[in-house]
């Protein structure tokens, strides 16, 4: 996963735009910006949080966040597999050897097949981001400038969402939010006001999101790809519950 960390810092650095920058933009942990920017997504807790802050990340440097995120479970699918793989490979190898190996014998044996699972691993990096290790970043719109992923399709697809709940938060006044997702505050029990200057918000759950909000009327909220339309009156207060089946009203 450190390639994708690698062209999101490449990509900041490139339009000159700092940590801080999105921090503000994005009210996400300055812990967690750093670690996505040096590529150590592991370093985000939870897959749910990872993938909604590495969309968030993305958008604020002007890419489709989306699209990196279709990377970024490409990358893992792949990764997944390739563990799979190797489990199994050294298995059926265990299977087969004599209970009479000593160390040296089984020592050589697993440092092979780490050797081979490392030279998967670097080629499944160039296979994924050929673009990225070329120095020839692909998905460049020459009428605007704007740098984006783009990924090839034969055929129209359903639109994947990182979560069975995601919702996209966009602010055209002040507006208070307090997010609970699983159970946990992602601002935290006391919230967080937004305004329309800052980024375009991603908020994901498996389970159940309630959603309060101080001035409904400010936000305009897509559940899954639905526009969720005016939730409340302004300077009204409304909380939404959120499940993979709909929408709730509180």
């Amino acid at each position: 996963m450190k390639e994708i960390g690698e062209y999101l810092h490449q990509i900041r650095e490139e339009k000159n735009i700092s940590l801080k920058e999105i921090q503000e933009a994005t009210k996400i942990s300055m812990r967690y910006l750093e670690a996505i920017d040096r590529g150590d997504l592991d370093g985000i807790p939870g897959d749910v949080y990872r993938k909604g802050f590495l969309v968030n990340f993305a958008n604020a440097i002007g890419l489709d966040g989306q699209a990196v995120l279709q990377k970024y479970n490409q990358m893992k699918t792949a990764e997944e597999e390739e563990v799979r793989q190797i489990q199994h490979q050294v298995a059926v190898q265990e299977s087969r050897t004599p209970q009479t190996l000593d160390n040296e014998q089984l020592r050589g044996f697993y440092l092979g097949i780490v050797v081979a699972l490392i030279g998967i691993l670097i080629v499944t990096s160039f296979f994924l981001f050929p673009s990225y290790h070329s120095k020839n970043l692909k998905g460049i719109d020459g009428a605007n400038g704007a740098q984006v992923i783009t990924t090839k399709t034969n055929s129209p697809t359903k639109r994947k969402f990182i979560a069975p709940i995601t919702v996209n938060a966009i602010f055209k006044d002040n507006v208070w939010i307090q997010v609970k997702s699983d159970g946990d505050y992602l601002y935290g029990v006391d919230g967080m006001t937004f305004d329309p200057s800052q980024a375009q918000q991603v908020w994901t759950a498996q389970r159940e999101m309630i959603i309060k909000m101080g001035n409904p009327a400010g936000v305009v909220l897509t559940f899954n790809g639905k526009d969720l339309g005016q939730l409340g009156e302004r300077g009204k207060i409304k909380t939404v519950k959120l499940t993979p089946h709909g929408l709730e009203a509180l």
